[in-house]
């Protein structure tokens, strides 16, 4: 396959749901292999939904009737999603507001009324809040009362614990709804998250529905920071950056010069130049002066598969190796590491779908050698990458 055009058409794409005009760049003349690959690739950066809408246009009309089936199948099953999202989010509003604990919307959430007029557009499978840490455990109470229950997503007790430190709870789920996760942290440990949560909340206004929405500049410079660790590992998608493009072109109340002043408050510059390098570099987006980017991010680390692990091993470790000196004592750290190879029972029912109460003896031998074979997998697909560049 010729990457480099795969390259092109997804930064192209992205462009194009982030609000560019692409009506009249040139047909594309990919193969019918081609056409697959790329939208296989479409597929893992959350861009499918978002494609249907733009088949009309020239470019992407080539498309092969297969993948236009599957992509109208997300368009509508996103549309179905958000607008059940919707209003799973205004019961949850309306159950923790009556207890006076305020919520805040997060990421596609609170996007999909705004930025996206399109229910179908934005793809997401579960809903960010953002509520004050000391409302945590009052705020996981009334949710239980509305029939939600935790997820047992982490390997752990411990990793719950450290995830909760650093971002949000336990996710709760209930039949017929998406998963919900209430944050308590906006930078996980980076910049100055106290900072952030304290400007959000302070600054965050009321719409015409009621809902809290964060200023236009800190709701920028937290997208981004959320797509610069996901960078930084190397599990980035696209519609993130779509996002970006999106607020820079339609909120007309964003400003680039608050934007850098949010940055260096909350002590993101550094860690942001790069994504904004980008923006302008690739998407020719006039973000302004930023401090030269430690490194230039190119086509192919943007558009790279984000299920690739083996790039995101050694960042993903460090990470990992930093926050765990927030769990007191030797002992719980130990379990700590012990649970990411060997998790505890329910977190293995839960990831590999068994029922309540199944034995798990098998999946948790063969745990850590899928892990591993993942590993080498992603480890010899970044290879045959980087080869063929």
């Amino acid at each position: 396959m010729r990457e480099r055009s795969l390259e092109i058409e997804l930064l192209a794409l992205t462009d194009a749901l982030g609000g560019g005009e692409t009506k009249h760049a040139a047909v594309c003349d990919f193969s019918l292999a081609e056409w697959q690959g790329w939208y296989h690739r479409v597929e893992e950066h959350g861009l499918a939904p978002g494609l249907y809408r733009l088949l009309e246009r020239p470019r992407w009309s080539g498309l092969p009737a297969e993948q236009r089936a599957e992509c109208r199948a997300r368009y509508l099953e996103q549309t179905a999603r958000t607008l059940g999202a919707r209003r799973q989010c205004t019961e949850i509003r309306e159950c923790l507001e009556n207890a006076s604990i305020p919520v805040l919307p997060l990421k596609a959430l609170a996007f999909s009324g705004t930025l996206y007029d399109d229910p179908g557009l934005r793809q997401f499978g579960d809903l960010d809040l953002l509520i004050p840490e000391e409302a945590a455990g009052e705020a996981e109470a009334r949710l239980h009362a509305l029939g939600y229950r935790p997820l047992a997503a982490f390997t752990s007790r411990e990793e719950a614990a450290l995830h909760a430190r650093f971002a949000h709870l336990c996710p709760l789920a209930r039949p017929g709804g998406l998963p919900v996760e209430l944050h308590t942290h906006l930078l996980k440990d980076r910049g100055d998250d106290r900072m952030a949560v304290r400007d959000t909340w302070d600054h965050a206004g009321i719409d015409a529905a009621g809902t809290r929405r964060m200023r236009p500049e800190h709701e920028f410079v937290y997208a981004a920071a959320h797509y610069a660790g996901h960078l930084h590992l190397g599990g980035a998608r696209l519609k993130w950056a779509a996002d970006l493009l999106r607020m820079a072109r339609y909120e007309e109340a964003l400003d680039w010069e608050p934007v850098r002043g949010t940055a260096e408050r909350w002590r993101l510059t550094p860690y942001l130049a790069p994504v904004m390098h980008a923006l302008r570099d690739h998407w020719n987006l006039p973000v302004g002066k930023w401090p030269s980017a430690g490194g230039v991010l190119g086509s192919e680390q943007l558009t790279a598969s984000p299920q690739h692990s083996a790039s995101r091993l050694a960042p993903s470790a460090l990470a990992r190796l930093r926050q765990v000196r927030e769990l007191p004592g030797w002992g719980r750290r130990a379990r700590y590491f012990w649970h990411l190879a060997f998790p505890e029972a329910e977190h293995l029912r839960f990831r590999y779908s068994l029922p309540a109460g199944a034995p798990v003896t098998g999946v948790r031998l063969l745990h850590p050698l899928r892990q591993a074979s993942r590993f080498v997998r992603g480890w010899v697909g970044s290879h045959k990458e980087g080869s063929a560049r």
